[in-house]
């Protein structure tokens, strides 16, 4: 339920029936009344009218609000195993990374992708290659040193000008995800 759109979970039910797969495949067929617990659930999701945002994640939804009473929306729902809140407090500045101590001003982080050998390559030899204008973690750099790879949204750099992120740009199309400021906490 990635999208909360009845003819999106139908089509996806569809294509789960295992006629459409490899026959070789383990035979889950998704039941009818199952199917129709989701459409009520998406209605259920949909009707919420207060701010929240939703995360879906490995087949688990999260719902992160400031009104926890939506919760109490899906306590009873059929076939919800876990529904449970926690509070936070939320003390930090939006936009912000906040360290407490640092020599750079800003952190880009990389768009969430997989890298073919040629852009690896090329970001390695940009980014290793000017160690005073950018600090990488010691999991990047084994990350830059492999042919192919993956990268999470959570791998970035931090470097002195918000420019920076234009020569990543031009580096590699596509790679930077977002800047955000280096604020210095006192605590």
């Amino acid at each position: 339920m990635r999208v909360l759109d009845h003819d999106q979970i139908r089509h996806s039910c569809h294509w789960a029936n295992p006629l459409w797969r490899n026959q070789s495949a383990p035979l889950t067929v998704i039941d009818p009344a199952y199917q129709q617990l989701m459409l009520d659930l998406c209605d259920v999701i949909k009707s919420i009218s207060v701010p929240y945002k939703r995360v879906v994640y490995h087949g688990h939804q999260y719902f992160y609000t400031n009104s926890p009473e939506i919760f109490n929306l899906f306590v009873n729902f059929p076939r919800i195993t876990h529904c449970c809140y926690t509070q936070a407090v939320i003390d930090r500045p939006r936009n912000v990374v906040l360290l407490k101590h640092s020599d750079y001003q800003w952190r880009t982080y990389f768009k969430s992708r997989f890298y073919r050998d040629h852009e690896i390559q090329q970001l390695s030899r940009f980014l290793l290659g000017r160690p005073q204008q950018f600090r990488l973690t010691p999991n990047w750099q084994t990350r830059l040193s492999r042919r192919h790879a993956y990268i999470t949204g959570s791998f970035f750099v931090d470097h002195h000008d918000q420019q920076d992120t234009l020569l990543l740009s031009m580096i590699v199309p596509g790679c930077v995800g977002k800047t955000l400021s280096i604020c210095l906490s006192d605590k």
